[in-house]
């Protein structure tokens, strides 16, 4: 499923990078993640964003980091079309769409 890019939202974050064919946009937009918890790890396995359900079909990478105390997980995943990373803040239970990346 690819990402739409509606009237209703014309203009994109300051922060864009292109690279070759590919828009890597910052988003940093709250999501609702549904999860599978295995294996004392968390796998994220759809998200909604901007009234849109995306599917993951495969992780691509995953790191921690922390802010002060606190674990940020973060996850990059792909809907078989587009790239995103998510983040997972542990200190609030939230998640965010952290970037997107389009292909050209």
């Amino acid at each position: 499923m690819a990402v739409r890019m509606s009237s209703a939202r014309t203009t994109w974050p300051e922060h864009t990078t292109i690279v070759g064919e590919t828009m890597i946009y910052s988003v940093d937009e709250p999501i609702e993640v549904i999860v599978l918890f295995r294996k004392g790890g968390i796998k994220p396995i759809r998200f909604l964003w901007r009234g849109m359900t995306y599917r993951v079909k495969e992780i691509t990478f995953k790191w921690k980091d922390r802010e002060g105390g606190t674990a940020i997980y973060h996850y990059g995943v792909s809907d078989g079309s587009n790239a995103f990373q998510l983040g997972y803040h542990s200190e609030y239970l939230t998640w965010k769409l952290e970037a997107v990346d389009l292909e050209g």
